[in-house]
């Protein structure tokens, strides 16, 4: 039963006042590319190490993953497919064996086993090994660095036994496994982030059958605290963490449109729900520095925007295929994000540009006299002006999150450090004396 119940989870639309224009906000219309049979997950990332971003699709009727490598412009080449394990239904990417190269590995709904593909770097893959004994079919796995090592592991919750299995990565594309008796009721969506701020990898589990999300708090070596649950109300199914309240502080969403916000502790506030139903991400979609919300629809895209106080503005609608699954990223390099959808009716990826008007060029407009040193860098940007008394520096990655910010005072050059991020293109906020600009910066 619950298998069909997950099949047309995602068609579900409540009744809802939608908006459906946007003076700040547009997406131009959607591109269709075909994939696999029966698209379950999408996910983007670099994977031929190019700066531009590439789709991975796990399809669950055809046995095997689609690569979409991007060509530019938000373009996307014929899909490749590999074989995976039988009936994959969620794909995540990481660099499992240390080779600074990207490589996927992808649950199965069906069986036990979990694939792991190996990435050559070029955006091709190896055949796929198999991971078994792992206690049962899985809708959703996650990567994350859970006992501090540097090394990627795995976790996987299990319908079956309703147990969660963590793999701890050795760095070299293998796994030492245990199992955490977690006494959860049909887990079918996982998430992570630091909850309680302690610098460690927590976990949060959405219970279908329960009714609830179970959050797991890690110590540092690959264990963690029993369980706290939070009610949620019926069937919840996919989960996802962002900071929806500017507090800095991780919360939930899920894909009934119910926010639960962290007091920074590791617990959570009563459920807000905002009633509509789909499968959920957060970006930030008007570049405002506010997490917004997208969720998937029967034929739209529904794009709630954040005010940064953990409530959102009326739903705005742009049409698409069936969406069952969806992902973000900015994949023609302008410095918005865009949204790919995975159709498991029609069995392609949809691909919607975003067209919001920001102001975004590598020359100074509205901060003038300032420049950027030297741009690429392999590490240190340096940031020269000549008359501001005040700045405020957020440097975006390509999925629209501030992964470093500062703010000067009366500072002259002062000097931005990406030595700890990812090789490819970055876009730099600048806020100076109630100026802003956008300029984009690439660490190589």
């Amino acid at each position: 039963m619950i298998k069909k119940i997950i099949a047309t989870l995602f068609l579900v639309i409540c009744t809802c006042i939608y908006i459906n224009i946007n003076a700040q906000m547009c997406f131009d219309p959607y591109i269709n590319i075909s994939v696999g049979a029966d698209p379950k997950s999408i996910i983007s990332a670099d994977f031929n190490g190019d700066g531009i971003l590439d789709l991975a699709m796990a399809n669950y009727g055809s046995r095997s993953v689609s690569i979409l490598l991007g060509t530019g412009g938000g373009n996307f080449g014929t899909a490749f497919n590999y074989m995976t394990s039988y009936r994959p239904h969620c794909v995540i990417s990481a660099d499992f064996n240390n080779d600074s190269k990207l490589d996927l590995a992808l649950s199965s709904y069906a069986s036990d086993s979990i694939s792991l593909l190996l990435g050559t770097g070029t955006g091709s893959f190896g055949l796929s090994t198999y991971f078994v004994g792992t206690n049962g079919g899985s809708a959703s796995i996650l990567s994350a660095d859970f006992n501090g090592d540097g090394n990627a592991d795995i976790a996987k919750p299990h319908l079956g036994t309703d147990n969660l299995s963590i793999l701890l990565g050795t760095g070299t594309g293998s796994f030492s496994s245990s199992t955490i008796s977690a006494s959860l009721n049909g887990p079918l969506s996982i998430t992570s982030a630091d909850y309680n701020g302690d610098s460690i990898a927590d976990l949060a589990i959405a219970n279908y059958n329960g009714g609830n999300v179970s959050v797991f708090l890690g110590n540092g070596s690959g264990s963690f605290a029993p369980s706290v649950y939070y009610s949620v109300g019926p069937y919840p199914s996919n989960i996802i963490s962002a900071d929806f309240n500017g507090d800095s502080k991780p919360d939930l969403v899920f894909d009934h449109f119910i926010v639960l916000l962290n007091t920074g502790t590791g617990n959570f506030t009563s459920p807000i729900s905002y009633g509509v139903n789909g499968p959920i991400i957060s970006g930030d979609f008007n570049v405002d520095g506010k997490a917004d919300i997208a969720i998937g629809g029967f034929g739209d895209v529904k794009i709630a925007l954040g005010l940064g106080t953990g409530s959102f503005n009326p739903l705005i609608v742009f049409p698409t295929d069936t969406c069952y699954t969806l992902t973000s990223g900015d994949f023609n390099g302008d410095g918005l994000t865009d949204i790919a959808t995975a159709d498991n009716i029609s069995n392609n990826a949809s691909i919607l540009l975003s067209c919001t008007s920001v102001h975004i060029t590598n020359e100074s407009s509205q901060v003038e006299d300032l420049s950027i040193i030297p741009n690429p860098s392999s590490g240190i940007f340096t940031i020269e002006y000549t008359h501001y008394s005040s700045m405020n520096i957020c440097i975006r990655d390509v999925f629209g999150k501030c992964v470093w910010n500062k703010e000067y005072m009366n500072n002259s050059n002062p000097k931005v450090d990406l030595s700890n991020e990812s090789k490819g293109n970055y876009f730099m906020e600048i806020i100076a004396d109630g100026k802003r600009e956008v300029k984009k910066i690439v660490l190589n």
